[in-house]
């Protein structure tokens, strides 16, 4: 096997930027992941457990976009059952996802709760994907070096689940017991690290839907034994040990109106929050958070907080597969958060809160529309003296209905969708206020005081809250209140002093700026909109003998937002036929962001089912902003510029393809490298355009002839007319080295997107491959002339470490014409670099102007 050699002395400084996106292959994915885990001590996130695994070199499960067949995520095993790592397939989004210690991913054995979370990453990084075409965000894998900003699981080993023996006094569902469901879980496991109560109050019937049960608990009645409550449980286990958990499971999903069946048990959050006060003694100042109306480093530091203080947190979220609850408990240096999903321990571990970069080229973490639909209860404590009745107040936006008044004068105001949520309904205050230039209060303007029955008490309800009949007097109550001013809405809880601002959601109006003057009033509202017009001409990216009924029409729009609010609704396209300008057809629309004084790319394409002719396309937009209206939108989007006109044409005959001679390619290619595969193609139909897919397949160890299709090529696309055509795609693969593999040509069908068809099973089309391993970087006498810059390890391979003196921006290596080959983002004084793809030759290491040689030698 050929090995690289590299020398390492002192040059000169160089500096360079570049946009790049890009997918992740699973080659790369798979360095990524043992850098990651090379930088993680073991020990400190799982203590007990010594660092004697390594990552498996193919990926035990693959996130495809259901559409477009695009990887969006990795997930390779650590021997041993050392654990997991999630690893993203693009640059668009945070490099590592997630990553646990403890036992090994199992796609079939995912808890519906996590399957919740890892959906919402596909759908984070597909959008993603969608969003932002180009980025200058470089894969991050580096780890801090601090450990003092960590803290360990709170639970620690407390690792319970929904079966046996937890749900041993469920209901039954016919001759199958009930699981307790995800809610009862993190109830239970939060109970379990406080070890409180030793008695409940209260009892508590309702009737279950599912299985129209009626269900009653006495708590005050029922005695919690902490002591036989093991922090996890085997087969082990004494009766009274399984009797105590099972006991306070089921009192815990009595509580929270558990809906039980054998197959899965839900029940609200909410309920659940409120019965840890009534019905278990827990604090009554419990609080919830809506992920709406934080912004993604707002969210992090209030998880990180309540951590701080060591209570465990009760988050939940809904995705396409419903809602779910788990707990969070801890976090690592590097802002992961662990996770235990109430499945006894079962892929437990660290994780992101979302996929977003932080800083991500206009899509940021979660400030930028996309939904999250998350929420945490907090403040989960015993009970501590002194403690009221909390409530969180979020509203929509307020409005204003004149822009001044004078001494005769009345203004109203309106609070839409203003929501409370407290344990038992909002009691307390709610006020219009004004604050001073500076945000200092200073006095209310009109009070009311409020009760659980005039606010929802129960779930998120919503309600227009108006203040109305405000007059000078109320603004201006005497001559000293003159110059520049807010007006925002507050409230307080019963029992307390301070007032809260009410939370405004992302992106929406909070307050009035109002100026007061001895005889008017001015109201000032920031006018929140978005302004979208088409900065360039759509184009259709189709060629022009490939639009007919039954193909796919691609569009590329352009455009432009210059308000000052976030688009995040539908964008859609429209054919409009010249000949008859009301006949209009719906080619394809797609959620989209739109970030404000940016212009950005948005792709749609749909099939054409409309007739031959000529027609110009139309972009629409939803006029109401509405992120949760999937429908087509309904207003058309301005443009000064020149529609764009297509032709539908006939639609030709049908192709007829075949394999004029034998494929050709290598019998011997290198694992990561790019080999060319060769077909010469005739067609004795019509037009074919689409894809060509070389499959691949591994011979069967079972002592047959048989193969099995094990991995597809990226797709190629091809226009083929009535005509002999000579294809050269160049693949890449990244498959284990065996000599029992083989390759098909196929081509996708048009009728089935995704569906291929093989040139044949014969002689012109099978062939027979070996992959070997590809060649490996050493790196060895390492020297430099300044103690400035140090590189290590040596010997090492694949990779190398930067260490500079003082934090360097970026890490560039660059050849002697002066080009840079290779950069990496500065993270901060060492920073690590795959020099896998380096050729023979001298290099320059420029590290923030600290510089090195590098010579190659193959």
């Amino acid at each position: 096997m050929k090995r690289t050699t590299l020398l390492l002395l002192t040059f000169v400084s160089i500096f360079f930027s570049a946009l790049t996106a890009a997918p992740i292959e699973r080659a790369t994915a798979l360095q990524y992941a043992k850098q990651f885990i090379s930088q993680t001590s073991v020990p400190q996130y799982a203590p007990g457990k010594v660092s004697a695994s390594f990552v498996e070199p193919e990926p035990i499960y693959v996130s495809d976009d259901v559409t477009t067949g695009t990887p969006l995520y990795y997930i390779y095993n650590l021997s041993n059952d050392g654990g997991f790592i999630i690893v993203a397939a693009d640059t668009r989004v945070r490099t590592i996802l997630g990553y646990s210690f403890n036992g090994s991913f199992d796609e079939k054995n995912i808890p519906i709760n996590m399957r919740g979370w890892l959906d919402e990453y596909s759908s984070q990084i597909a959008y993603a994907i969608k969003q932002n075409p180009v980025s200058d965000t470089k894969p991050v894998v580096a780890r801090s070096k601090s450990v003092s900003n960590a803290v360990a699981p709170l639970l620690g080993d407390i690792q319970y689940n929904q079966g046996a023996p937890y749900n041993n006094l469920c209901p039954l569902d016919g001759d199958k017991r009930s699981v307790t469901g995800c809610v009862a879980t993190a109830m239970v496991q939060v109970m379990r690290y406080y070890k409180h109560p030793q008695v409940g109050r209260g009892t508590k019937t309702y009737t279950t839907q599912t299985l129209n049960q009626e269900l009653t608990v006495d708590f005050s009645t029922a005695y919690y034994d902490w002591e036989n409550m093991l922090p996890s449980y085997d087969g082990t286990a004494t009766e009274t040990q399984k009797t105590a958990i099972a006991t306070v499971m089921y009192h815990a999903g009595v509580a929270a109106e558990m809906d039980y069946s054998a197959s899965g048990s839900a029940a609200s959050t909410a309920l659940a929050a409120r019965s840890m006060y009534e019905f278990f003694d827990y604090d009554i100042a419990i609080d919830e958070a809506q992920r709406k109306y934080y912004t993604a480093g707002e969210w992090l530091q209030l998880i990180k907080n309540e951590i701080d203080a060591t209570r465990p947190i009760i988050y939940s979220g809904r995705s396409k597969t419903g809602g779910h609850a788990f707990i969070c408990d801890g976090y690592d240096a590097d802002d992961f958060v662990h996770i235990n999903w109430g499945w006894g321990g079962y892929q437990d571990g660290y994780f992101h809160l979302s996929a977003f970069n932080p800083k991500g080229g206009g899509i940021g973490a979660g400030d930028t529309g996309y939904n999250l639909k998350q929420s945490i209860f907090y403040k989960i404590q015993k009970p501590i003296e002194g403690s009221v009745l909390s409530a969180v107040m979020g509203m929509e936006e307020i409005t204003v209905d004149k822009d001044s008044i004078s001494e005769q004068d009345t203004v109203k105001f309106v609070i839409p969708e203003l929501r409370a949520r407290s344990l038992f309904g909002f009691k307390g205050q709610i006020a219009l206020a004004l604050y001073d230039e500076d945000r200092n209060f200073v006095q209310t303007i009109k009070l009311y005081n409020v009760s659980g029955t005039t606010l929802p008490s129960a779930g998120w309800g919503w309600k227009t809250f108006t203040i109305d009949n405000i007059t000078m007097s109320h603004i201006r109550p005497n001559d000293s209140i003159v110059g520049k001013f807010y007006i925002k809405p507050v409230y307080r809880s019963q029992g307390t002093d301070g007032w809260q601002a009410v939370l405004v959601e992302n992106g929406k109006v909070g307050e009035i700026y109002t100026e007061i003057g001895d005889s008017v009033i001015r109201f000032i509202k920031p006018e929140m909109k978005f302004t979208l017009t088409e900065a360039a001409s759509a184009v259709v990216k189709n060629t022009p003998y490939t639009i007919f009924d039954g193909k796919k029409l691609n569009v590329e729009l352009q455009i432009a937002n210059s308000g000052n609010v976030e688009y995040r609704a539908q964008v859609g396209i429209k054919a409009i036929s010249l000949a008859d300008e009301s006949n209009m057809f719906e080619i394809a629309n797609v959620k989209t962001i739109l970030p404000v004084g940016e212009t950005t790319t948005v792709n749609l394409g749909g099939v054409i089912d409309f007739p031959e002719g000529e027609y110009k396309l139309e972009a629409y937009y939803n006029p109401v902003n509405q992120e949760d209206d999937f429908t087509f939108p309904t207003e058309k989007i301005q443009s000064d510029i020149e529609a764009t006109i297509f032709t539908v044409i006939e639609k030709p005959e049908p192709y007829s393809l075949s394999l004029a001679k034998t494929t050709q390619m290598p019998s011997v290619v290198e694992r990561g490298k790019a080999f060319q595969f060769k077909a010469t193609i005739n067609n004795s139909g019509g037009l074919f355009a689409g894809n060509l897919v070389l499959r691949f397949l591994k011979k069967l160890n079972d002592g047959t002839t048989g193969y099995r299709y094990i991995y597809n090529a990226k797709p190629y696309y091809v226009e083929i007319f009535t005509e002999t055509k000579e294809i050269v795609m160049e693949c890449v693969l990244d498959l284990p080295p065996a000599t029992d593999y083989a390759a098909l040509l196929h081509y996708e069908s048009d009728e089935v997107a995704g569906q291929t068809t093989s040139f044949g099973n014969d002689s012109k089309n099978w062939r027979y491959l070996t992959i070997k391993e590809k060649d490996y970087t050493d790196v060895v006498n390492i020297t430099a002339s300044s103690s400035s810059i140090s590189i290590f390890p040596n010997p090492g391979t694949t990779f190398v470490t930067v260490k500079t003196n003082e934090p360097a921006d970026r890490i560039q290596i660059i050849d002697l014409t002066g080009k840079i080959v290779l950069e990496e983002k500065g993270q901060g004084d060492e920073t690590t670099i795959n020099v896998q793809a380096l050729l023979a030759g001298i290099y320059i290491v420029n590290a923030g102007g600290n510089t090195a040689k590098l010579v190659v030698k193959k």
